[in-house]
């Protein structure tokens, strides 16, 4: 498993899950004999009938059409993979996010995305003493994926790429059939949204993609999932750090990770994330789940289809919450000047040589707002910042505007490259 990058002073207003998050615990099962001991994507190839109840979707009559798109262009993504001679399989939801024809190989070429966590890692129930999960994290990742649709189709996959700081994979996959791709809206969601999202909840041959609806009930919230497994008397663990989502009230189950969040007029406004809950998938809070919106989909998207990778701008600087140095030493200018919104740049916060160190931003100061490419962004908080680094186009200059312990507001222009 991929390992934790180094810690960085940030205090974060967000939902620290001690106790782990589901969206780390995908399925995680053995083919049984019933099977016939065949491999996973074979038997799950063959499960050609779904049972999915239509009647859902009848919902919202006027965004029908929407609705059933979002539905038969949902999968259900299976890694499935062998360890000592032992099939394992994962599996996450997801979407089709891009497509082309192939007019040489008179084939459908459709871009998949869905969670990272979700197919990358598991939670292992009586595993073998041979089980080493960092190894067969690896094997995952370079072994066969299957894409598991709505029509009782199954196809043969492979992986594009991935980012794990905010939980998305991009997978592939050929088709003779067509289907329809999931534009994402450039929307963003606002408290009160009527939300729905489909999702295959666990060893759900017969729940492919069920709907759920919820509110949303909180935008820029900013999490750190924390997941720790012990086998074999060695302690695993991952985190996804500095995350940043929509909360709403559906009741997301577990394996619906990386299906579409959809509104009330039938457009993709993100991509389902987790539920808050515990290592053994027990949930201990109701109605607190989380999406990533389309706004910070789309970069990650685009960037993985045409690179393989995605990469998120750094300005170099240390950072956290102002309400967590408000009262502290060399911070008492930002509550004296009350000042309640933004990032603070900590004293000292300055890396050498960095972006922000060469536009000569100033230490001690509150970041307020970015500007790329005409589009203005308000920082009030962590969550702000992050969602707005992984919009922004780092080729093209960003004006950083922040307030200084004199009070003083500046504007800097940084290249990021």
């Amino acid at each position: 498993m991929r390992k934790i990058l180094k810690a960085v002073f940030v205090s974060i207003f967000c939902l620290i899950f001690m106790s782990g998050c589901t969206s780390l615990l995908p399925v995680f099962t053995t083919v049984n004999e019933t099977n016939n001991n065949k491999s996973v994507c074979q038997y799950v190839t063959k499960q050609t009938t779904s049972n999915t109840n239509e009647s859902n979707t009848t919902l919202l009559s006027s965004s029908i059409s929407s609705f059933l798109d979002a539905k038969n262009s949902s999968v259900r993504v299976m890694a499935c993979y062998s360890v000592n001679d032992n099939e394992y399989e994962m599996s996450s939801s997801g979407f089709i996010v891009d497509g082309e024809y192939n007019s040489s190989t008179h084939k459908y070429v459709y871009y998949i995305v869905t969670s990272a966590s979700g197919i990358f890692y598991r939670y292992v129930t009586n595993p073998s003493d041979s089980i080493d999960i960092e190894n067969d994290v690896n094997i995952v990742r370079s072994g066969t994926f299957e894409m598991y649709m709505e029509d009782g189709n199954a196809y043969t996959g492979e992986m594009v790429g991935y980012f794990d700081a905010y939980d998305v994979a991009i997978f592939k996959f050929q088709s003779d059939k067509e289907y329809d791709v999931l534009e994402l809206s450039n929307d963003e969601v606002s408290i009160g949204d009527t939300v729905y999202a489909y999702g295959t909840p666990v060893d759900g041959y017969n729940l492919l993609n069920t709907l759920i609806k919820g509110t949303v009930s909180g935008t820029n919230r900013l999490s750190d999932l924390y997941f720790s497994e012990t086998i074999n008397s060695k302690t695993y663990s991952a985190v996804i750090s500095s995350y940043p989502t929509f909360q709403f009230d559906g009741s997301i189950n577990l394996g619906m990770e990386g299906g579409p969040i959809i509104n009330a007029n039938g457009q993709v406004v993100g991509m389902i994330g987790y539920r808050y809950g515990t290592n053994a998938g027990t949930y201990m809070y109701e109605s607190l789940s989380f999406g990533l919106s389309s706004a910070n989909l789309k970069p990650i998207i685009e960037s993985i289809i045409s690179t393989g990778s995605f990469t998120k701008p750094l300005l170099g600087i240390t950072i956290t919450d102002i309400y967590n140095v408000s009262e502290k030493e060399n911070y008492e200018w930002i509550e004296d000047n009350q000042i309640y919104s933004g990032v603070v740049i900590l004293k000292d916060g300055i890396s050498d040589n960095s972006p922000a160190y060469n536009a000569s931003i100033s230490d001690n100061s509150v970041l307020i707002k970015l500007v790329s490419d005409g589009k203005e962004y308000n920082i009030s908080n962590l969550s702000c910042l992050y969602s707005a680094l992984v919009q922004i186009n780092p080729s093209n200059p960003l004006s950083v505007t922040y307030i200084d312990s004199n009070n003083q507001t500046h504007t800097k222009v940084v290249n990021l490259q």
